[in-house]
């Protein structure tokens, strides 16, 4: 049986490690999707399962989607979409209440492609993931970017493990805040007792988000106080997460 958890040469003797194409998705929106060659899709996930217990741990319980289960083979396997696509609908429901007087709803641009490897390093590390782990995850990284992949290959499972741990920073704005929120990926959706306190948790957002190297996007970022546009936000067509499941 091979070893899943040797590293490959940063550069094979022939041809690239990844391929990054264009998909559209049934709503017209393009996604540059990342296909790996056999040998380095088994090293980067293999390297990511090491770090899973690690992930797991500093993610709380308003991370929805793609939460790993702990492996020992050195596959990535993430929660099925469907069961989290409820819960995510249920909390955010349930949350929506009397209380909630403002909805803070936040999104990164271009975020996967966003993420360098030096932050992916500095979040595992302060989390406590073992410096050889560390290192095998960083090098994979650095080897898809000389194929051209910027940030997180999109498409691999264990990218989504590598964006929820960077991604936490972007919660870490609400929970000092001490407002309640939800998080789907880059999605947020945060619940606020007033305008004021929304607006100075979406300035803490903005600022995680450059200290992580991210940029929210501003076209989708906003404060939401009509009372029928957040009940259609948090379970309609086009609230975070509804496009779970579409390549």
């Amino acid at each position: 049986m091979p070893d899943r958890t040797a590293p490959w040469p940063r550069r094979p003797r022939q041809g690239a490690v990844a391929h990054v194409t264009p998909h559209r998705t049934p709503s017209g929106k393009v996604r540059w999707l990342t296909t790996l060659t056999p040998g380095p899709e088994a090293a980067y996930a293999a390297s990511v399962a090491a770090v899973v217990p690690t992930v797991e741990r500093c993610l709380g319980p308003s991370t929805i989607a793609d939460r790993a289960r702990p492996g020992t083979d050195g596959i990535v396997r993430l929660a099925p979409w469907e069961p989290a696509r409820r819960r995510w609908r249920t909390l955010s429901r349930h949350r929506l209440g009397d209380d909630v007087r403002a909805l803070v709803v936040a999104d990164v641009r271009d975020c996967f492609a966003s993420i360098a490897p030096s932050v992916v390093a500095r979040t595992l590390a302060e989390a406590g993931a073992p410096t050889e782990a560390v290192e095998r995850v960083v090098a994979c990284l650095r080897a898809f970017a000389d194929d051209g992949v910027r940030g997180l290959p999109v498409g691999p499972a264990a990218s989504a493990v590598l964006g929820n741990v960077v991604l936490t920073g972007l919660d870490g704005a609400f929970e000092r805040r001490g407002i309640p929120h939800l998080r789907w990926v880059d999605d947020l959706l945060g619940f606020a007792p007033s305008r004021r306190e929304a607006r100075l948790t979406l300035d803490g957002i903005r600022l995680a988000a450059i200290r992580t190297g991210l940029e929210l996007h501003e076209g989708k970022t906003r404060i939401v106080e009509d009372p029928v546009e957040a009940r259609a936000l948090v379970g309609g067509p086009n609230s975070p997460g509804a496009g779970a499941g579409v390549p």
